[in-house]
């Protein structure tokens, strides 16, 4: 072990000596995330970053609610449960990723065309 791991070890063990630095065991196989809607995954393939960064994520769910000023909860419906983003929602979210009104709507019905009846 190198000696600043060492150092580094004996002085976190002397700063937190109530704390247990052990990490749990958890099964290997991770819970499911709530599934998303169509919206929701668009969203996160087209405009959220799964990287990690300290600014944080421009187009995050946080973030998107936001700037938009679309309530929490409709926004959640929108994203993960049966709710739809309604034209105006579409068009501030548009604004709020940078795009230009329409653009968005227009890529994400051709790619997520309704379906009517037992397609």
């Amino acid at each position: 072990m190198p000696a600043i791991q060492v150092a580094i070890e004996n002085v976190r063990d002397a700063v937190y000596p109530h704390r247990s630095f052990e990490l749990k065991n958890v099964s290997s196989v991770a819970a499911a995330k709530k599934p998303r809607t169509n919206f929701g995954q668009y969203m996160k393939d087209h405009f959220e970053s799964e990287n990690t960064v300290i600014v944080g994520d421009e187009n995050s769910f946080e973030k998107i609610q936001a700037k938009t000023g679309i309530p929490e909860q409709r926004l959640k419906d929108i994203y993960f449960n049966t709710g739809a983003p309604e034209p105006y929602e579409f068009l501030l979210i548009e604004k709020a990723v940078g795009k230009l009104p329409g653009e968005m709507m227009k890529d994400y019905v051709e790619k997520y065309p309704v379906k009517k009846g037992k397609e």
